[in-house]
């Protein structure tokens, strides 16, 4: 029998865990250690007052790897928990010169629009622009020389501060949007790309992922975290909660994990999905060079503000709005929850919105308190949706180094982490979102990656 260890009890641990016991079933035995005293990471449901809030993940894409996430619930038999996102959602807005504008949802509205002035000879750019001979670029790099720099910072920007609450600049686009970097290097164009990219071969799938797959975005009835509750249960008899590895040793056959309460566990192949930065500490005295390529992944602290009404506050219905960091904003966006998915709205009248705050672009963000977040939070819905009505309740999640950030060079730096394991350290493979992708989908997606590449 093989003994596996996982480090981290977040989605990435706990996806990986379940395919790995799904898999190899008693041919293995199996740990997983996590430090805090409940799982999930930074995966959040929290119910207040009859609301239902996410501090975490609060929906996800069904398309692309979030297939893996619908075939994880199917198999945790959590079908009738998925809800599909608002037709409303495709409703989504910028805030830009101090107003709402809306973004494009048919191609009426894209020559109408007046945020889509000069897209039109920004796609003429793009099929006219030579594909680069760098390995890597920055997205603003990347964007402006291929559509100009007004679609990078008024319309990628914010799409981008959206998902890393980073600063496109800085940020790789090569590991952050692949897709993009990919039909650049294959067609010669994004916009080449995109349409040869359509006709990609169809993967089989089950009648209920085909069926959850028709809609943009989904959730789960109860909360994104009944995901992780069921994955808890299922893998109960193998969790060490509030326990965390203080060391590694490593021999010829197998490694040893010295953890906080003085346990030293065996393991035959050990599994991180702990922040990079984390696992950087253990390896100091071990290997510097990996050390300090973990400890140079940096993260970023943001803060979520949900705000909930007894009542309807805003006429307009959608996803929700992002800023452009050309802006100078205090918030990020706000997202409108009760629209995305009124299924989980207490009385229909309800309102839920999301206030997003910090990133690269909020200095001494980590100073700040959650009264002094719930009063930035509050000014802007009230100046960008006119609400002052007091809210029923509130809930401020401060979210402490908790976006991994793909810097320029992120993709030739997993490279050599990966070389200097497979070289030196064997038996531990690495996970996470530090590594391959931020989102709910992505952990799940690299996790069912890991397990089908493993061999005992």
């Amino acid at each position: 029998m093989k003994k596996f260890v996982i480090i981290g009890g977040g989605i990435s641990g706990l996806s990986l865990a379940w395919f790995l016991k799904r898999r190899f079933g008693d041919k293995i035995s199996l740990t997983i250690v996590e430090k805090e005293n409940r799982l999930g990471g930074y995966v959040h449901t929290k119910r207040k007052d009859g609301f239902i809030f996410e501090q975490g993940a609060r929906s996800c894409r069904s398309k692309g790897s979030g297939m893996q996430t619908l075939q994880l619930i199917e198999q945790l038999g959590l079908q009738d928990q998925v809800i599909a996102g608002d037709p409303s959602v495709k409703n989504r807005y910028l805030w830009i010169d101090k107003k709402l504008r809306s973004l494009p949802t048919g191609p009426f509205s894209f020559f109408t629009s007046s945020l889509m002035k000069g897209v039109i000879p920004a796609l003429f750019k793009d099929l006219k622009t030579a594909p680069s001979s760098e390995k890597d670029e920055s997205i603003y790099s990347f964007i402006s020389r291929r559509f100009g720099s007004n679609i990078a910072e008024t319309l990628i920007d914010p799409v981008t501060t959206g998902i890393y609450a980073g600063d496109i600049r800085q940020l790789s686009i090569k590991s952050c949007f692949p897709f993009l970097h990919e039909w650049e290097q294959a067609h010669g164009s994004v916009i080449k790309g995109a349409f040869k990219g359509r006709k990609k071969k169809r993967i089989s799938s089950s009648k209920f992922v085909q069926e959850h797959q028709r809609a943009s975005l989904f959730s789960l009835k109860d909360g994104i975290e009944i995901l992780v509750h069921e994955l808890a249960y299922r893998l109960r008899e193998h969790l060490l909660l509030s326990n965390e590895a203080t060391a590694f040793h490593f021999h010829p056959n197998k490694v040893e994990v010295d953890l906080k309460d003085g346990t030293i566990l065996e393991a035959d192949y050990l599994f991180s999905t702990i922040p990079a930065s984390n696992l950087s500490s253990l390896f100091a005295s071990h290997h510097k060079e990996l050390s300090d390529l973990l400890a140079s992944i940096p993260s970023i602290s943001v803060a979520v503000v949900n705000l909930g009404y007894h009542k309807s506050v805003i006429k307009k219905r959608g996803f929700g709005y992002l800023i452009p960091s050309k802006e100078k904003e205090n918030i990020l966006g706000v997202v409108w929850d009760s629209s995305i998915f009124p299924q989980q709205n207490q009385i229909p009248e309800e309102t839920r919105f999301t206030v997003m705050l910090g990133g690269a672009h909020f200095h001494n963000f980590d100073d700040l308190t959650s009264q002094e977040c719930t009063n930035i939070a509050l000014e802007a819905v009230s100046e960008h949706l006119r609400v002052d009505t007091p809210p029923d309740t509130i809930s401020v999640k401060m979210a402490p180094k908790s976006i991994p950030q793909y810097l320029v060079g992120h993709a030739a730096k997993v490279e050599a982490i990966e070389n200097i394991l497979s070289r030196v350290f064997p038996r531990l493979t690495i996970s996470g979102n530090s590594y391959y992708g931020v989102s709910f989908n992505d952990c799940i997606a690299y996790s069912k990656k890991l397990e089908e590449n493993t061999k005992l």
